[in-house]
């Protein structure tokens, strides 16, 4: 996980499992940590638009989607 942080702002650049440990709960773990380590008022990620189980999880951390890059 690469994570970026200035003034009220965190910016989540990457998080990335290894597929062998794929649905063991390790981005969710991951989030977690994010949500209760940075005390930002805004928590900034991105993904795929094809990457439906990162949106799921993304999703139900309460991330809204704000924009979409074709």
């Amino acid at each position: 996980m690469e994570i970026e942080e200035s003034n009220a702002i965190t910016d989540i650049c990457s998080l990335v499992v290894h597929p062998e440990y794929f649905r063991q709960g390790i981005a969710n773990e991951l989030l977690r940590f994010v949500k209760e380590s940075f005390h930002s008022e805004i928590i900034i990620v991105e993904t795929g638009l094809e990457n439906k189980p990162a949106i799921n999880l993304y999703q139900n951390f309460g991330f809204i989607e704000e924009k979409r890059w074709m």
